[in-house]
């Protein structure tokens, strides 16, 4: 065999060398490293092993579920996600994900309807009349229970961040002129003397001079929780006359780093969105807090240094978090419960002076959140 022969031959053994090692590699590595049970990026569970066919009818399900524990697990599988997920956000302006809208000027949206349970909350299926009557009779009740035993009830209403900024969103997006908020705020008005307090005017007022929600996160920043604080106050300031709105100039303002928001997460590029945001943090915050992120649900506790303060019970969902930050400078004790439903239990347990539902805008879903309350009779 002359000399070319041989180097052309040893360059086709290493092609098929490398081309094997190509097939085999993630293979080798699903053996060599443990195997993840959730996927942080996708916020979902991965697909499990499944058991070995020892029926017939086990044995005609086994390849679909070994496809799928497969597809979850294969090796090199994160790395190669976020370089498709890369290419396709940055350079095409494309989602990888249902779950997440690619907007303008690298602004990210929650995508609600990817979710069959919200899928009906947007403004794009307004209530109907029938629906209404409903939310209207639940939070009566609520308020009514509540009134009977002295204290206060404020049910708020968190704007989706497309609600403050719809420029961003995608050209192309439709523009819908009525949604659900605006439908129960309007019914309440004309049919209850029952009110909620809807944080879109406050937001968007604020907007004009400050960015008040993150890029590349669901929720607002600090300073959109700091409005949002105000206003809570200044509704509550009708019954605890003592309380004032708390001011800017009550923080002290610095510029940070952000890049973990939960939308680029959700796209598989955790760490790939840098944002610089402007961060408020209270100059003498007189509560410390306490976080039970393991109870059922998650809980956060403040406790306040003046104990003459009124007491807060709120069942919230995320939106509280930055919120907490604030509101807390007005209780004695502050309880945020991350849960929908209304549970009398934890009012007779904590025994508030003020009682807060707040939920996100999505969340105005056919039904109202359940509770344990009866109806009226």
């Amino acid at each position: 065999m002359r000399k070319d022969q041989r180097i052309q031959a040893i360059e086709e053994w290493l092609l098929i060398g490398l081309f094997l090692g190509a097939l085999l590699s993630p293979l080798i590595t699903m053996e060599i490293l443990p195997s993840q049970a959730t996927s942080s990026d996708e916020y979902r569970t991965l697909a499990p092993m499944p058991s070995w066919p020892l029926t017939v009818r086990a044995l005609a399900e086994f390849p679909s579920g070994f496809g799928l524990y497969f597809n979850d697990h294969f090796g090199f599988r994160r790395p190669l996600i976020r370089v498709q997920a890369l290419v396709k956000v940055r350079w095409l302006g494309e989602s990888v994900s249902p779950q997440v809208i690619v907007g303008k000027d690298g602004w990210l949206f929650f995508n609600a309807n990817y979710e069959q349970s919200l899928s009906q909350s947007g403004s794009d299926r307004l209530f109907t009349s029938e629906q209404l009557a409903r939310w209207q009779q639940a939070l009566e009740v609520r308020h009514d229970w509540l009134a009977q035993r002295g204290i206060r009830y404020l049910f708020v209403i968190a704007p989706e961040k497309q609600s403050i900024y719809p420029e961003y969103l995608p050209a192309g997006t439709p523009s819908h002129q009525k949604s659900r908020l605006d439908q129960l705020v309007t019914y309440l008005k004309e049919n209850s003397q029952l009110e909620i307090l809807d944080l879109r005017p406050p937001l968007l007022e604020a907007k004009r001079t400050r960015r008040v929600y993150l890029k590349t996160d669901t929720h607002w920043n600090t300073m959109g929780a700091l409005v949002a604080c105000q206003a809570i106050v200044r509704k509550l300031a009708n019954d605890f006359p003592e309380m004032k709105p708390l001011q800017e100039s009550d923080c002290v303002t610095s510029t940070i780093t952000f890049s973990t928001g939960d939308l680029g997460r959700m796209l598989g590029l955790s760490g790939s969105f840098v944002e610089e945001v402007e961060d408020l943090q209270l100059r003498d915050p007189g509560f410390v807090v306490q976080t039970e992120p393991n109870g059922t649900p998650p809980t956060r506790v403040s406790n306040h240094r003046d104990h003459h303060l009124p007491r807060l019970l709120a069942f919230c969902d995320s939106f509280s978090g930055r919120l907490s930050q604030f509101l807390s400078q007005y209780f004695s004790r502050a309880v945020y419960r991350r849960q929908f439903y209304f549970d009398p239990g934890q009012v007779e347990l904590e025994q508030p002076q003020v009682v807060m539902q707040e939920i996100v805008e999505r969340y105005l879903t056919d039904d109202p959140p359940a509770d344990l309350l009866p109806g009226p009779k």
